[in-house]
This record gives C-alpha cells, sequence and structure tokens, in this order.
C-alpha cells in the first residue's frame, strides 16, 4: 500500500559512493522497505484522527473522507504506532462519554430509559463508524496484544461510564425491576425499550 511514508520519501537513504585510498568502493546500505515514522510525525497523524472522530460524534461524518482516514490508521499501525492509536481512540471516546454520562444523569426518571436507551444507539452507530476507520488495527495490532476490539472496547467503555454511572445505575436498576412487576401484573410495558436496556447491560 502506498501512503505518506512509501519509499518515495525523502529521507530514505540511498546508496553512496566513497573514496578509500586510490581505489573507489561503492557502499550499498541495507534496503530499507519505508522510512520509519517518528513520534513526532505519529503525533500529528493522530491528532488528525482524533479531530475526525469528534467530528463523527458531532454527527458530521459527511464531511469526512473515510479513506484517507483508514489511511492514516493503517499508517500509524504499520509504523509501530499502533499502541499511540488505540489508547488515543479510547481515551476520546470516554471523553466524549463523559458528556453523555451527564446529560443521561440529569434526566428525570420518567425519561431516563428513553435517554439511555438513545444514547446507546447512537453510540453504537459512531463506534461503527470508528471501528470501519480502524479495521486495520483490529486485524493486526488488537490481535498481537490480545486487546479487545476497539468496537466492543467502545460498549464497554459506555457501560462503565453511563450505565454505572453513580447517578443512573440504581435509578436504572430500580425502573427495570418495575417494569417486569408492572408487566406481571398485566400492565403494558415498552418492551422494546426494556430490551435494548438489557441488551445493554449484557
Amino acid at each position: 500500500v502506498k501512503g505518506p511514508y512509501s519509499p518515495s520519501v525523502r529521507g530514505c537513504e540511498r546508496p553512496q559512493a566513497t573514496m578509500s585510498g586510490q581505489k573507489a568502493k561503492f557502499v550499498i546500505k541495507p534496503f530499507r522497505p519505508y522510512c520509519q515514522m517518528d513520534q513526532a510525525q505519529a503525533e500529528e497523524i493522530w491528532q488528525q484522527l482524533r479531530s475526525a472522530i469528534k467530528q463523527i460524534h458531532q454527527h458530521n461524518a459527511s464531511l469526512l473522507s473515510f479513506e484517507e482516514l483508514y489511511r492514516n490508521a493503517y499508517n500509524l499501525v504499520l509504523h509501530k504506532h499502533g499502541d499511540l492509536l488505540y489508547r488515543g481512540v479510547v481515551d476520546c471516546v470516554r471523553e466524549h462519554l463523559a458528556g453523555v454520562a451527564a446529560e443521561v444523569a440529569g434526566a428525570a426518571d420518567e425519561m431516563l430509559l428513553a435517554r439511555l436507551s438513545a444514547a446507546w444507539g447512537e453510540h453504537q452507530q459512531t463506534m461503527m463508524m470508528v471501528r470501519d476507520i480502524l479495521m486495520y488495527m483490529d486485524r493486526t495490532y488488537v490481535t498481537q496484544q490480545r486487546k479487545v476490539a476497539i468496537y466492543d472496547a467502545g460498549l464497554l467503555i459506555f457501560r462503565d461510564s453511563i450505565a454505572r454511572h453513580a447517578h443512573v445505575k440504581e435509578r436504572l436498576r430500580g425502573l427495570l425491576l418495575d417494569a417486569v412487576a408492572e408487566e406481571r401484573a398485566g400492565q403494558l410495558v415498552e418492551r422494546l425499550l426494556i430490551k435494548n436496556t438489557l441488551g445493554m447491560l449484557a
């Protein structure tokens, strides 16, 4: 795959001719398939990806080039910066969900399940887009390092940040128990809403 750090990049070593005494020697240095990306370059590319993930969270995905984002993520992993990418994405998701958690926690009891379910569905969609950008990382770095796939990691962060939030957990538990009791008593309950919420907790 030809990328910004392919063999044509300026800075790769080329064969050099040197003189030793009166005899000319042509010194051929070992072939290098690509120039190594340094930490500064990696950080710059990560910041571009971080900005794109924020745009996805803000529902501006149509403004992005997913092909370019995939290529940037690919290059980071290819040049041994998979840890920077993985940790960065996890932190970015956590940061976003901290704001969502505050909104959900502020919902009144009668709106909590609906608000939580809406946030869950939205998060699943955004994580699918993030996963598409990071497919190469999931296939290589995640597998080699035995990490949790980025989509699954995002769902776990949602559960820990929101469903287990101090101002959500017990209220959610009470609402679910009330719904079960109401259904057993023959009352109508929003089954789909309950099902989505239980799926999130699984």
